[in-house]
């Protein structure tokens, strides 16, 4: 799948994701609630950007959901 930074960016904002350009070729995918980096996933595929971001929101998710 090829897709471009806009439709990339699209797709982690419908998950609240935030995604980076950080200037050295790779992308940073973190929470868009998050205050740190604990949680950030670096990658130099933006594919796999948009996928783990997906996967990383799933899982917040549903930790939360078991928490209640």
């Amino acid at each position: 799948m090829n897709m471009t930074v806009r439709e990339a960016h699209q797709r982690m904002s419908v998950n609240r994701m935030t995604l980076r350009n950080t200037g050295h070729g790779d992308y940073r995918v973190n929470f868009l609630e998050a205050r740190d980096d604990k949680a950030a996933y670096y990658t130099d595929c933006l594919e796999d950007a948009v996928l783990t971001g997906a996967a990383m929101r799933r899982r917040r998710d549903a930790k939360l959901r078991d928490a209640i």
